[in-house]
């Protein structure tokens, strides 16, 4: 479903994306660095999360997480991400948006 997504993100918002397989820890980076916003799908629980920057002294990324019950407190902003997370619970699909 989400190979979808580019087509109704741009008839409801009005926006541009492009769906991607399994995007690398680097070009995941890169895509931040670049000024891109970026969801990526985890295998576990099995739903996006949005990438919204990364720390480069922690060599982390911070995620915002619209489950925000799946967590303790109820808070699923500002999260972190690290890159052996990243890499164990991937799934191969990324939107990129510019």
């Amino acid at each position: 479903m989400a190979q979808w997504y580019p087509l109704a993100v741009r008839d409801v918002f009005g926006n541009t994306c492009a769906f991607s397989g399994a995007l690398s820890f680097s070009e995941a980076v890169d895509c931040l660095r670049k000024g891109h916003a970026l969801q990526v799908c985890l295998k576990r629980p099995g739903h996006f999360i949005a990438l919204v920057a990364y720390d480069e002294e922690r060599a982390e990324f911070i995620f915002n997480d619209g489950w925000a019950e799946r967590w303790p407190e109820g808070d699923g902003f500002n999260r972190r991400l690290s890159r052996a997370d990243y890499e164990a619970n991937l799934k191969p699909q990324s939107l990129v948006y510019w």
